[in-house]
């Protein structure tokens, strides 16, 4: 699970990154960020229930983009709200590695990558 200080929890938070960017696609998710003017790099996921119906598969996926994002949090430039939105459906179980993979080339994209 990703610290407190790097969750996005807010209803305001998320709709902020949603007006302030646009998203990037690629394969399942689609990915936002936008500055925050603070000096920490914050996270939130949305996964629909029309993308997956089952909780436990959705909590799966969660947890795979949560631990992903606490691995690689150091590595992105601070300052910046992120927002994955994932858009299609994903294979369960959850191979965390490929989720790491995708986490990575989706903020690569965003060009936060430091």
């Amino acid at each position: 699970m990703l610290k407190k200080e790097h969750r996005l929890k807010k209803d305001r938070d998320f709709k902020a990154v949603f007006k302030k960017s646009r998203p990037v696609f690629f394969d399942n998710f689609a990915l936002r960020a936008s500055k925050s003017g603070g000096n920490l790099t914050r996270l939130g996921i949305i996964i629909s229930a029309k993308t997956e119906k089952l909780a436990v598969r959705r909590n799966a996926l969660r947890r795979a983009l949560q631990a992903a994002a606490r691995d690689n949090i150091d590595k992105i430039m601070p300052g910046y709200d992120v927002v994955i939105t994932v858009k299609g459906k994903i294979d369960y179980p959850v191979d965390r590695a490929e989720v790491e993979k995708k986490f990575v080339e989706g903020i690569k994209l965003l060009k936060l990558f430091k």
